[in-house]
């Protein structure tokens, strides 16, 4: 099957939401690159199908008015994740310092190291949203919380959770990939006895009590669509920490049924254009 690599110009404060939509749309890719001007993407795909992507990540473009399309190339073979693993830098985000395993540095004093084996660009600490709700996390995470952490991909956030004090957590996500990653990851920061990850979509919760800790860091459609279900599934008094969230959303998000009658607002944190929103059931 051919390799290509698809050149992107686009500016560095833009390339998270490029991300993200990459990632929401379900664009699969073998590995990225990112510089302060441009991502690669890295695809294996047949002639055909390699001209549909390009057209539909075109239409991306123009929806979103996010980058432009400089060049695409048939390239050699490679394991292009690895590569992209191999350039992962740590990211400081007090109290907590995010380590990807093949990182080799000095860690910062009194920090909470998570290490991490990432397999995409999510749950690595690079985008916004994951930094913005370990910031959460680190205010709303009591002793002994029972923690649910919806969408967990690479586990970090419920990871960071246990680390801060809580005492089980479950992660679901419909993403075959974040199972294994998921928990290779509880097993490097050794919670992998307190932290249990399953495949699906709400239904993984039929079994479960309520939480103390709610996380959601998805994307506003989603948390629309979801709250109802979610809400089910936190505990009277327990905390609820909403992201993937752009600061465009927050209107659409505060007026949700549920949170204006179930819940009190307790704060916001934003950085950029994206935001985070934590709230507390009554």
């Amino acid at each position: 099957m051919p390799h290509y690599r698809i050149d992107i110009a686009i500016a560095e404060d833009s390339q998270d939401m490029l991300l993200a939509q990459l990632y929401d749309q379900d664009f699969d890719f073998d590995g990225l690159e990112q510089t302060t001007d441009a991502v690669q993407i890295y695809v294996a795909l047949d002639a055909e199908p390699f001209q549909a992507y390009l057209t539909s990540l075109q239409s991306l473009f123009a929806s979103h008015q996010l980058g432009e399309l400089l060049s695409h190339a048939e390239i050699e073979n490679k394991n292009w994740n690895e590569e992209w693993e191999r350039s992962l830098k740590a990211v400081d985000v007090p109290p907590f310092f995010i380590k990807p395993d093949v990182w080799q540095g000095v860690v910062p004093d009194n920090r909470t190291v998570i290490r991490i084996n990432p397999k995409m660009a999510f749950g690595t600490g690079y985008h916004e949203t994951t930094r913005l709700v370990m910031r959460m996390i680190a205010e709303y995470t009591e002793p002994k919380d029972f923690v649910i952490d919806a969408g967990t991909g690479t586990g970090i956030l419920a990871i960071a959770a246990l680390k801060h004090g809580a005492s089980k957590a479950l992660g679901f996500d419909v993403d075959t990939w974040c199972d294994t990653n998921a928990r290779e990851n509880a097993e490097l920061n050794e919670v992998s006895d307190r932290f249990e990850v399953r495949i699906g979509s709400t239904e993984q919760l039929a079994d479960q009590k309520p939480a103390q800790l709610f996380l959601a860091n998805i994307n506003k459609n989603a948390l629309i669509e979801l709250l109802p279900i979610f809400s089910e599934f936190v505990e009277n008094n327990g905390r609820l920490i909403l992201s993937g969230l752009l600061d465009s959303d927050r209107d659409d998000i505060m007026n949700v049924d549920i949170l204006k009658n179930s819940y009190n607002f307790l704060q916001i944190k934003q950085e950029g254009e994206w935001i985070s929103l934590a709230f507390q059931k009554h």
